[in-house]
């Protein structure tokens, strides 16, 4: 689906920092962002299906948690942007129908890219 020439943008009713977007083979889509200010902190997964009118958000949930958001206990917030404790994630759908999730995580003696595994179910 393409977005018509001078159509609106729209809000995605998530909140949430650093995000990437999958598409999947039916028409829906990944959606994967970090969470570091708003409820429970870390990377969270969303499965969504798109339309002119809507995000179309079918399922959101928690995929990795964090101990927390930054590394020195900061807010978490772009004032702070060295001082987070993980980000840019991102997830492929592989040809076994599992989602392969993987953040950037910075803590004290521990750095370097952490991964989930994760099967789709409905």
């Amino acid at each position: 689906m393409a977005a018509q020439p001078g159509s609106p943008t729209q809000a995605t009713g998530i909140v949430g920092q650093s995000t990437a977007l999958a598409p999947l083979p039916d028409g829906r889509a990944l959606f994967i962002y970090n969470q570091r200010k708003y409820g429970e902190v870390g990377v969270w997964l969303a499965l969504v299906k798109p339309t002119l009118a809507s995000f179309g958000l079918q399922a959101n949930q928690p995929v990795w948690r964090a101990e927390k958001a930054a590394q020195k206990g900061t807010s978490g917030d772009f004032s702070n942007w060295e001082d987070f404790a993980f980000g840019e994630p991102s997830v492929t759908p592989l040809p076994d129908g599992t989602l392969f999730g993987h953040p950037l995580v910075r803590a004290a003696f521990r750095q370097g890219i952490r991964y989930v595994k994760l099967k789709m179910v409905g």
